[in-house]
C-alpha cells in the first residue's frame, strides 16, 4: 500500500482547477438553459401554440430554476469537503510549501480567468437578464471564484501540512 501512495501522489492544485472549471460549466449549463426555456417560451406565446396543459407544463419546468440556483452553493460546499478530505490523504512535506504558493496565485489567476469568462458570457443580450432573474446566487458565487479558489488553496495547505506525519 506504501509503494501505491508513493507511486500515485497527485497534485491538489490540478484537483483544485478542476473543481473551479467544473463549477464554471455548471454556471454556464444553468444560465444557457434558463435563456432556451424563456426563448421557448416566447416562441410558444407568440405562435398560439400554448394550451392549458402545455401552459401548466411550462410553468412546472420553470419553478426548477429556483432549485437549481441554490443547489448550485450545495455543489460548491460539496466540491470543497471532497478536495479537503482528499488533502489529508496527500503525503507531503513542509518544504514543497513553496509550490502551493505558486499554486495559490496560480489558482487567483484561473478563478479570475473563468470568473471574467462567466461576466463576458451573461454581458450578452438576452443572457444578462436570464442570469440575474433565474441565477443571482449562482453569479454571485462564480463572480467571487478568485477568493474561493484561494480559500480551497488554503484549507487544503493548512490540512496538507497540519498533519502530525505524512502517509507513507
Amino acid at each position: 500500500m506504501g509503494r501505491f501512495i508513493l507511486i500515485n501522489k497527485k497534485a491538489q492544485i490540478g484537483d483544485i482547477v478542476f473543481v473551479l472549471f467544473t463549477l464554471v460549466a455548471i454556471a454556464f449549463s444553468f444560465v444557457i438553459g434558463a435563456y432556451i426555456y424563456d426563448e421557448v417560451g416566447t416562441g410558444l406565446n407568440e405562435s398560439g401554440a400554448h394550451n392549458n396543459i402545455s401552459r401548466q407544463a411550462y410553468d412546472d419546468v420553470g419553478v426548477a430554476f429556483g432549485i437549481f440556483d441554490t443547489s448550485f452553493v450545495f455543489i460548491v460546499i460539496g466540491l470543497t469537503i471532497g478536495l479537503i478530505l482528499s488533502s489529508f490523504f496527500i503525503p507531503s512535506h513542509p518544504v514543497f510549501i513553496a509550490i502551493n504558493i505558486v499554486g495559490f496565485l496560480f489558482l487567483i489567476l484561473i478563478g479570475a480567468i473563468f470568473s471574467n469568462t462567466y461576466s463576458a458570457l451573461i454581458t450578452q443580450p438576452g443572457l444578462n437578464a436570464t442570469a440575474l432573474a433565474y441565477y443571482p446566487i449562482t453569479t454571485f458565487v462564480v463572480s467571487k471564484l478568485p477568493f474561493i479558489g484561494a480559500a480551497i488553496v488554503l484549507l487544503t495547505t493548512i490540512i496538507m501540512y497540519a498533519k502530525g506525519k505524512s502517509l507513507e
